[in-house]
């Protein structure tokens, strides 16, 4: 992987071809989130109060368990929609606006250990069992956080960013 944010170098690669430049500017490896091929911790430029870590998994199934196990640690029930900055209690999918499509699944709760407002998120390549996978996507999970019960911040960065964290860049 080429140092976040030096613009010159060896090729992209891993993460890097999945996290837009101005995402990927303030991010840092850390050592990988169980299952996955790697992970970087990040902060949203001019965002103090706001974090985000980004990790990349072998394939949908790996990706999907440890979301799964994300949404089960935090109490939640899958499809109980609740991801909003007025109800930050639930799970559910989100489609990308653009064309409809199924993206990945989106989840939204209070860290009560931390204190922390949290969505977990994937970018799925294999949306749909039997049909071939997104060859512009990669098997991502996001967990940004907001360090405040107020997730408005929260919501803002995560409403734009999480439909292009996970397709490769330039597609």
């Amino acid at each position: 992987m080429t140092a976040p944010g030096s613009g010159e170098g060896p090729a992209l690669t891993g993460l890097e071809l999945v996290v837009p430049g101005p995402a990927w500017r303030r991010c840092s490896a850390v050592p990988a989130r169980a299952g996955a091929l790697e992970t970087v911790s990040c902060q949203p430029s001019g965002q103090a109060d706001v974090t985000y870590q980004i990790s990349g998994y072998r394939n949908t199934d790996e990706l999907r368990a440890a979301y799964r196990r994300i949404v089960h640690d935090a109490g939640l029930k899958p499809n109980t929609d609740g991801c909003t900055s007025a109800h930050l209690e639930g799970e559910t999918t989100w489609t990308h606006s653009a064309t409809g499509a199924l993206g990945g699944h989106e989840a939204c709760f209070f860290d009560r250990a931390s204190g922390d407002s949290v969505i977990a998120w994937t970018h799925m390549r294999t949306n749909v069992p039997g049909e071939p996978p997104q060859a512009d996507h990669r098997d991502v999970l996001g967990v940004a956080r907001q360090h405040s019960e107020l997730p408005n911040a929260l919501f803002t960065w995560w409403g734009f960013w999480h439909e292009h964290i996970g397709k490769l860049r330039g597609t």
